[in-house]
């Protein structure tokens, strides 16, 4: 071992909190596991929105990126009316692609600590349509690259 300390995490470049609702449960109670994938996307287009705004969202968004490849972990629990914090970070960045880390947690007991709930990454692949309705990989549109990880002021 070199003795170094671990380096602490890197912040997120976006955070959202949603309340779990009765539909994204199973019999169990909990969120159902293929639901995290989901509201991540949700906040992944909150994400695109607030950084880039709803014109270049309904210009650009709609055919901007594909997901390549995902993978989840699930850490505990989350159920129905609980506050699901999601952070999300981009990890990695390539010509065409890029890749977000994903986590989410919950509040403890009395609102005490941090419990996580799942981490996860996604690689999104940013594709151009053709005229005959296949798409092809392009680059990272500048804009995008340059906005998406720069917060917004606020007021």
């Amino acid at each position: 071992a070199s003795g170094m300390a671990a380096s602490p995490p890197a912040p997120p470049d976006y955070v959202h909190t949603l309340t779990v609702r009765y539909s994204e449960c199973d019999a169990q109670g909990v969120v159902f596991n293929a639901h995290y994938q989901s509201l991540c996307d949700a906040v992944m287009d909150l994400w695109v929105r607030d950084r880039l705004g709803i014109q270049w969202q309904r210009k650009e968004g709609a055919e901007f990126s594909m997901v390549r490849s995902s993978q989840f972990e699930y850490l505990a629990p989350c159920g129905f009316l609980d506050d699901l914090t999601i952070c999300g970070r981009i990890t990695k960045w390539g010509r065409t692609s890029f890749e977000i880390g994903w986590e989410g947690s919950v509040c403890g007991e009395n609102g005490e600590g941090k419990i996580n709930v799942f981490r996860g990454w996604m690689t999104h692949v940013c594709v151009e349509k053709l005229e005959n309705g296949k798409r092809k990989p392009k680059e990272i549109d500048e804009t995008f690259r340059e906005k998406i990880v720069t917060p917004r002021a606020r007021l």
